[in-house]
């Protein structure tokens, strides 16, 4: 019994996430241009940090046949929230210089190339057509290093050689790094989350001394 208890509370919790994420996203279609760029960053930004693109809310939401209703599909979901994750980690200056179509002409560019062709894109004022041109040159380029690097591999050949676990992990703290910095807005936790952020990065900060003085160690073995 306390089990069923909990999962209809657990049930009654998602429906309300998924009616207030119906409701937000008729509002927004209806005050904003219907598919717009702004449209589309405020849904997909709304989507993912109220429900989460992974939980089963979010799933249900895509299933949900107001969305339908709405004239959006599950394909259309998952765009609008990958586009507004990519718009808001993307330089003011480029976020603005891009149309709807342009975002997500992006979404299918190598991920090393995105940023740079975002922001060639912006800066050059390029149409949608020469974006797309751009972007499936730079797929055809990652898949012939992706080819050589296997072909080398397999014939026992030097290739590239593998980076480090410890490199790549650096790496992918920077990205992290660079997407706490880039235009959070901070002013929406309260006093507790901002006490529970503030000890986060605590720890974090003590850890990457500690990883700091082990580069040194490795750096100097003899001392």
């Amino acid at each position: 019994t306390a089990d069923l208890a909990v999962r209809d509370a657990d049930g009654l919790a998602q429906q309300t996430k998924i009616d207030a994420a119906i409701a937000y996203i008729t509002s927004a279609m209806h005050k904003l241009e219907r598919t717009g760029l702004a449209t589309i960053v405020a849904v997909g930004t709304y989507v993912a940090d109220c429900l989460g693109v992974d939980s089963v809310s979010y799933r249900r939401l895509a299933d949900d046949p107001r969305l339908g209703e709405l004239g959006l599909g599950k394909s259309t979901l998952n765009n609008w929230c990958r586009v507004a994750a990519l718009y808001n980690a993307y330089p003011e200056s480029v976020r603005d210089g891009l149309s709807p179509t342009a975002h997500v002409r992006l979404l299918s560019a190598p991920d090393g190339a995105r940023v740079d062709l975002a922001t060639r894109a912006a800066n050059q004022g390029w149409t949608v057509y020469r974006l797309a041109d751009e972007v499936g040159a730079a797929r055809a380029r990652d898949a012939e290093l992706r080819k050589r690097e296997a072909d080398a591999a397999g014939k026992g050949l030097p290739g590239r050689p593998p980076l480090p676990v410890a490199l790549k992990r650096v790496r992918s703290l920077q990205r992290v790094a660079e997407a706490l910095t880039v235009e959070l807005d901070w002013h929406q936790l309260d006093e507790s989350q901002i006490a529970d952020a503030t000890e986060t990065l605590d720890r974090i900060a003590h850890r990457l001394d500690s990883a700091r003085q082990m580069l040194a160690q490795a750096r100097n073995p003899d001392q």
